[in-house]
């Protein structure tokens, strides 16, 4: 996106990713559900994904995202959450296999 679209890039960068995510108010963790939810409810599985990995990495459990899901059915309906469903258990799974395959 830096190549092709410089603005945009600075603009998350500096808006997103500075002025938003980096208010101490939240901690990661919670940030990161509340992102996983936000994402399931838009039905942007690729985002919530990746910021479902984010929130694992931050110690948010598998359950934890799991009901994350559940609640989006009531606030977004059940064709999001399914798609967010899919994409929760393509990660788990794809990090299933990396602990398998070990260092």
């Amino acid at each position: 996106m830096r190549e092709e679209f410089p603005f945009l890039a600075d603009a998350t960068q500096g808006y997103a990713l500075g002025e938003v995510w980096g208010r101490e108010v939240l901690d990661d963790r919670t940030r990161q559900l509340i992102t996983v939810g936000v994402f399931a409810a838009l039905g942007q599985p690729a985002y919530m994904k990746i910021h479902a990995g984010y929130a694992l990495n931050a110690g948010v459990s598998e359950a934890e995202l799991k009901e994350v899901i559940y609640l989006t059915t009531v606030h977004a309906g059940f064709p999001p959450a399914i798609a967010a469903s899919v994409a929760l258990s393509e990660l788990f799974e794809e990090r299933r296999q990396l602990v398998e395959a070990g260092p």
